[in-house]
């Protein structure tokens, strides 16, 4: 279900926004946790110039602008913490931009910060409070004063020496203000309950409990695990009992899954580089990821050629990425299968399980575990979402389509992925560039929408919130196009919006699931779960509207 309402001009407040990003900051600006969909994309956009309004970044200063990272399998300074007992830190990749004065010694005027985890530890690290009501912290270690950044973000500048005392004492600390994430709330809550619930013959539920602390879900490739752990999107807390500030959710945009083999092997005639395959069948995908077939001709429909096993490669369950194909692909109508079949968490945590023709099913915590992971093994096959950064250097990899659908272009060529080189603005993309003809089209089924997630207590319009989105879609429109923006601006005063995305999900109730967004003016009013919803035009939900006076009827998963 979607309630569209019509678009209402936004009024810009440049000099308010303009205002807000030169006083002197003792909070941060703006500090968000969760999708890793996103991480470069707001990282390009905070530092850049919009190239629609051509106003500089929201996060630079007018004595010049600086940029940190960390990396989780770098220096590993950074953390989110989860204010409730028993909850382990969760670390992760963060990016730090942060403007000065002209003042001698300079004054820090803005700082902005994102901290890469999953969508659903974002989410957890909003949502998740102590008895108080505070939700989650952003952890710096002491050493990030002292020690050169790793360099996380490949379109911004080298990164500084060392993070300046004074932006570390506004951020480590500091609360987290919104989540990003690529599923909605009530998705994302709906997939922890799976996970802990006891495993049955359907799998609804999946044993990685008991509720409200569950077991950890454990890499197969590194030490790395992600933690299964309750949160409420409303009412009380189900750990600490405190209350819990409802969110409000803003559209930013579409992202594609992408479906990749490596192919750097022709040894033999079964290999991937010898098969060259193009195409995979959304059905055969399932069953592969179910682990009822495992061979490399599955993939590619080849006959005669002795095929080679499958290295399949599965993400962890509370993972946006790992629920969007779940419930698009392997639990669609007409398979409704799992990802968890044939692993028993008791036994096979990490989840390294034996399948058809020698193939094995092995887990990858994170995107860029599963990525390297794939580029790294023969005739792997894994999944993840589309971005330039996610793709770049994986020389071994190639893409496919899905079910003789293309996810970038509106014509497949060869499964390379496109590259982008360069540092913004100044960034040189590979021809052709994604335009993604058949997302706007509603061709290609495997996407989701990532989102931001704020409190309700928050105004968005006006804030600097949107400022850092607005530039973000601007951005994905006309520079680098690591998504489908929701909307982008329509003139150099930002006075209207031109809409980016015609096509949605459908949504619908989950039973269990509370959390209903306010009403945001000049935004579309979402509520209930969507990752396994049917695509749908907006103007025929507008349509419907206009002619019923109700919103399209609830659906049920995708068809």
């Amino acid at each position: 279900m979607k309630n569209w309402k019509l678009f209402v001009t936004p009024l810009f407040l440049a000099a308010a926004l303009l205002l807000a990003s030169t006083c002197q900051a003792q909070t941060p600006n703006f500090l968000v946790a969760g999708s890793s969909a996103l991480f470069n994309a707001v990282a390009v956009s905070a530092e850049s110039p919009d190239p629609i309004t051509s106003a500089n970044g929201p996060c630079t200063g007018v004595g010049g602008t600086f940029n940190w990272t960390t990396k989780s399998s770098g220096t590993n300074l950074a953390a989110g913490i989860d204010p409730r007992a028993g909850v382990p830190a969760e670390p992760g990749n963060l990016w730090v931009v942060w403007g000065q004065d002209n003042s001698v010694p300079p004054n820090i005027t803005v700082v902005c910060a994102y901290l890469s985890v999953d969508s659903m530890v974002g989410q957890r690290l909003l949502y998740g409070v102590d008895a108080t009501g505070k939700n989650a912290t952003l952890s710096l270690g002491a050493a990030a004063t002292s020690t050169t950044g790793d360099n996380a973000v490949p379109y911004l500048p080298a990164d500084q020496a060392a993070l300046p005392a004074a932006v570390y004492a506004i951020l480590n600390g500091a609360q987290i203000q919104a989540a990003m994430t690529d599923i909605r709330p009530e998705d994302g809550q709906f997939a922890v309950q799976r996970a802990q619930q006891a495993v049955d013959s359907l799998r609804d539920g999946l044993g990685y409990g008991p509720s409200p602390l569950g077991t950890a879900v454990q890499s197969a490739f590194t030490a790395t695990s992600a933690q299964v752990i309750a949160y409420n999107l409303s009412g009380t807390d189900p750990i600490s009992g405190g209350p819990v500030t409802p969110g409000q959710t803003i559209s930013i945009g579409a992202d594609p899954i992408i479906w990749f083999v490596n192919k750097s092997s022709t040894v033999n005639p079964g290999d991937f580089g010898s098969l060259n395959p193009t195409n995979i069948l959304s059905h055969t995908a399932a069953q592969i990821l179910a682990g009822y077939l495992g061979r490399t001709v599955d993939v590619s429909g080849t006959q005669g050629v002795a095929p080679q096993p499958l290295t399949v490669v599965i993400r962890e369950p509370i993972s946006g990425t790992y629920n969007t194909v779940e419930w698009q692909i392997v639990r669609a109508k007409g398979t409704a299968l799992s990802q968890e079949y044939g692993i028993n968490p008791a036994t096979q945590n990490p989840a390294i399980v034996a399948g058809p023709g020698g193939s094995v099913r092995e887990r990858a915590i994170g995107t860029g575990e599963m990525i390297k992971q794939v580029n790294a093994i023969t005739n792997a096959i894994g999944y993840a979402f589309w971005g330039y950064s996610n793709f770049s250097g994986k020389a071994n990899v190639k893409y496919l389509k899905l079910d003789d659908v293309d996810p970038l272009f509106q014509t497949y060529t060869n499964g390379a992925f496109p590259t982008a080189t360069g540092v913004a603005p100044s960034i040189t993309l590979s021809a052709p560039v994604p335009n993604f003809a058949n997302i706007l089209d509603g061709g290609y089924r495997n996407w989701s929408t990532i989102r931001m997630i704020l409190p309700k207590t928050v105004t968005y319009a006006g804030s600097f919130f949107q400022q850092v989105i607005n530039a973000t879609q601007d951005q994905a429109h006309s520079t680098l196009p690591d998504f489908v923006p929701y909307q982008y601006c329509a003139n150099a005063a930002c006075s209207s919006y031109t809409p980016g995305l015609p096509v949605f999900r459908s949504h619908y109730n989950i039973n269990g699931i509370t959390g209903v967004d306010p009403t945001i003016p000049a935004y579309h009013v979402e509520q209930g779960g969507d990752m396994a919803g049917a695509i749908e035009n907006v103007q025929s939900d507008l349509d419907y509207f206009a002619d019923s006076g109700h919103t399209a009827l609830l659906t049920g998963f995708l068809q």
